[in-house]
């Protein structure tokens, strides 16, 4: 019986029109697989009109780090690879934004820390493959690599002015004095210090 199982799983295997799924491949190579295929998927869809990048479209990729990011990098990698599957298989402008806006965010999340173990996921958020799934979705749906190249940069700087105008903010400059060791306040801006009133 065992043997019955194990010839049907080989037929089955070298039958398949898809590899078999392997984690030997280097990332870059799996990552540079993956933009092949996602290239190929958006290029054999009927065109669509182009859309504007709207801001909506690449904070709903912020939101969904917020929400991937409990699951770790691995989850965050599942994320978008799961959002690019959406984009190959019914391409749309603002998917493709979000999912541009939600590498771009994730990347800066992973910042230049690469966790032990962690090569496949820094390998798939490294800023040039990012902008590389974007880039060849967007020209395989009709954009002119210069048109695609701006569009990138705009969505880039919508997320780098977020994340300005949240290190800028006053809630981020808010500084609670601490305690004096005299159990005191500290002197408010404009005191002299502690001199006699």
């Amino acid at each position: 019986m065992a043997a019955i199982v194990g010839l049907v799983l080989v037929i089955a295997r070298c039958s398949s029109s898809t590899p078999a799924p392997t984690d030997s491949s280097p990332p870059a190579e799996a990552v540079g697989n993956a933009q092949k295929a996602l290239e190929s998927a958006v290029s054999e869809q009927k065109p669509i009109p182009v859309e504007p990048l709207t801001a909506n479209a690449v904070r709903r990729g912020g939101v969904r780090v917020i929400t991937a990011s409990k699951e770790g990098l691995a989850g965050e990698m599942i994320y978008s690879q799961n959002c690019y599957d959406v984009v190959g298989r019914r391409f749309s402008w603002g998917k493709l934004d979000e999912c541009g806006g939600f590498d771009v965010e994730a990347g800066l999340a992973l910042g230049d820390e690469a966790p032990p173990g962690a090569d496949k996921e820094v390998a798939w958020f490294d800023s040039e493959a990012g902008a590389g799934r974007y880039l060849k979705a967007a020209i395989a749906a009709g954009l002119d690599s210069d048109a695609a190249d701006q569009r990138l940069a705009a969505l880039q700087a919508m997320i780098a002015a977020r994340h300005k105008a949240k290190s800028t903010s006053p809630s981020a400059k808010i500084v609670v004095p601490a305690e004096e060791p005299d159990g005191g306040q500290p002197p408010q801006s404009g005191d002299k210090g502690s001199g006699a009133a």
